[in-house]
């Protein structure tokens, strides 16, 4: 139980930190894409505020259960906290990553909770990449969360794709 977080039965975030460290290590190794996802849930304050914290937590088990169930035990699911989650995932190049997505956040919108009278969506920031020698978690974060900050301005809802460049002499990274 100490590896997953008690409402929502995933990865806690240090669990999924070390796990997505070795992930990467194996992805530079096998030069294999990965993709890395920030995602949290649209105007989830809002929710607590109008439905009350015990809804949020349906909201939040139901999203985890749904996801959960969806990726099997193929890729990484954590939560970084509050109604933020990270997905790492492997194998897939850009195209493939975002097709994969575009089924969760359908998913996501198929959604009833009890007692909630509207339907939650989710907002997505995602990096893909092949990783080097230089990619560090931090810094997949980093651009991860300025994507998602981007999918937030565009309306919510919808999934936004980072860029970083590595340079091969560095651990420099540009957005």
């Amino acid at each position: 139980m100490a590896y997953y977080d008690e409402l929502t039965q995933t990865l806690n975030r240090r669990t999924f930190i070390y796990r997505a460290e070795q992930i990467i290590a194996r992805c530079v190794k096998n030069k294999e894409h990965l993709s890395f996802i920030l995602f949290d849930i649209d105007h989830f304050k809002n929710f607590n505020d109008t439905f009350g914290h015990d809804a949020g937590d349906r909201i939040l088990k139901d999203l985890s259960e749904r996801i959960r169930q969806f990726l099997g035990s193929a890729y990484l699911i954590g939560r970084y906290g509050g109604d933020e989650f990270a997905l790492l995932m492997y194998g897939m190049d850009k195209y493939e990553t975002e097709k994969y997505l575009e089924q969760i956040m359908e998913l996501v919108s198929e959604a009833e909770i009890p007692g909630v009278s509207e339907r939650y969506t989710i907002s997505m920031g995602v990096i893909n990449l092949i990783p080097s020698k230089h990619t560090d978690l931090d810094s997949l974060y980093t651009f991860s969360d300025k994507a998602l900050y981007q999918a937030k301005h565009n309306n919510r809802n919808c999934m936004c794709f980072g860029e970083i460049m590595e340079e091969q002499d560095s651990n420099q990274m540009d957005y």
